[in-house]
């Protein structure tokens, strides 16, 4: 159960920060996979686990659901397809998730081949396709001045 825990909470903070998927959707699937466990009838796991009903819900809540989203995240995050690279005008000091999860779209960009000029505050970020549909932020970088560290 530790690990399920501590498992969700490291890839909460380093994959979903990274995937731009509302956190109520989140909090939904983590709801279906945490309880669907309860629905096995209790002779199915009694005897094999030594468990009452209330210690298997708690179990379920505990380890398989959490362990069952942050595969979810870890496949969605790790299988993904082509990066696309776009640029977004002043965003280097926005935080690009927070800005998507209270808009729902991603700033005013434009695709990175379009770029002639950039300016000092530009933020250059990939994008990409999970395998589970949902998109990834590849990578996250600021536009740099030639000769600026």
């Amino acid at each position: 159960m530790l690990i399920g825990l501590f498992g969700a909470i490291f890839t909460f903070f380093l994959v979903a920060q990274r995937t731009l998927v509302p956190y109520r959707e989140l909090l939904r699937w983590f709801a279906l996979l945490a309880f669907a466990g309860n629905l096995l009838p209790k002779r199915c796991y009694a005897a094999a686990m030594g468990m009452d009903r209330v210690e298997w819900f708690w179990f379920n809540l505990l380890a398989p659901g959490p362990m069952l989203l942050c595969g979810a995240l870890w496949l969605n995050f790790l299988l993904r397809g082509p990066e696309t690279r776009v640029v977004v005008p002043g965003a280097a000091r926005e935080d690009i998730h927070l800005y998507w999860q209270m808009h729902g779209e991603l700033p005013v960009h434009r695709p990175w081949e379009e770029v002639v000029v950039a300016g000092p505050d530009d933020l250059v970020i990939g994008l990409a396709d999970g395998a589970l549909g949902w998109t990834v932020i590849t990578s996250q970088a600021r536009v740099v001045r030639q000769g600026e560290p």
